[in-house]
């Protein structure tokens, strides 16, 4: 590592290993035994033109996901690289660079002063600036403020069809996707909001956004994971109820943590109260 912290701090490469199985590839190395040291991702460093400067990674059980700079002089947006499930090479992830209708409307929306959406690419490639990592699945968000999810098991991805009721979850869970693709339940304009933090894990995912709610979605095996009462098996992005003010969130298999500021955001008063139990959350969280 490079002896001045600082400078480290602005140009990562990418490290992986210390006593770590590479069985699928997921340490970015050919060789498939364990290693007992720390090892550069070589792929992502030994082209001397255009080496490759990581800001942001993110692991799971048989993956990797690096979060890369632009490299000067041949673009302005950062990119996703992944490698694992039998794959060692980095390989880029590629993001769609035809928008949506849902992704157009987004996009040509007039902005204020205040929007959230600071350094939004306003084109039709997405910058991400957020990854999150799972088993069989990842999660990105763009400097837009909107979520992006690729790979296995549709309540995991967030977009299963609303109509599919929880008899067809077998079916359900065989979709698969290898582009992200916008989750356009988290758009403001379809109850959601733009996402600033992101985390994944098994085959569920959650997310923060820029007035303190969480979402989450997915499955799993307890009840009380998700957020949601009685509830294993969420297969749309969904707000978790009587939460407030959260910064940052983390997950694991099956427990999830928060972390809340105790004043910030401000919490936006609400022109209707669903019920007693909402409003009595309400009022507390103004004042704890």
């Amino acid at each position: 590592f490079s002896p001045k912290p600082c400078i480290f701090l602005l140009h990562c490469c990418c490290f992986c290993g210390c006593l770590s199985d590479n069985s699928s590839g997921q340490l970015g190395i050919p060789r498939q035994a364990g290693i007992q040291k720390v090892q550069r991702v070589e792929a992502l460093w030994n082209n001397q033109n255009s080496r490759k400067v990581a800001i942001a990674i993110a692991a799971s059980e048989q993956s990797t996901l690096v979060l890369l700079a632009p490299i000067a002089g041949t673009t302005h947006l950062n990119s996703i690289y992944e490698w694992g499930h039998g794959n060692h090479v980095p390989m880029r992830v590629h993001f769609e660079n035809t928008l949506s209708s849902d992704e157009s409307a987004v996009k040509g929306r007039g902005r204020s002063k205040n929007d959230f959406r600071i350094g939004a690419t306003n084109r039709g490639i997405p910058n991400p600036v957020a990854i999150a990592c799972a088993k069989f699945h990842n999660a990105a968000i763009d400097s837009d403020g909107m979520v992006y999810t690729w790979g296995l098991h549709a309540e995991s991805l967030g977009r299963t069809n609303k109509k599919a009721g929880k008899h067809n979850q077998r079916q359900v869970q065989q979709h698969r996707n290898s582009t992200p693709q916008l989750v356009t339940s988290m758009l403001p304009e379809k109850g959601g909001g733009y996402a600033v933090k992101i985390a994944a894990s098994g085959q569920h995912t959650a997310v923060v956004t820029d007035t303190g709610a969480l979402f989450t979605w997915g499955t799993t095996d307890s009840k009380s994971v998700l957020g949601h009462e009685g509830l294993r098996w969420q297969p749309n992005p969904r707000r978790v109820p009587g939460v407030h003010r959260v910064v940052d969130v983390a997950l694991a298999k099956e427990h999830t943590v928060l972390l809340v500021g105790a004043t910030f955001p401000k919490i936006h008063k609400a022109t209707h109260t669903t019920s007693l139990e909402s409003f009595s959350a309400r009022k507390v969280a103004q004042y704890v």
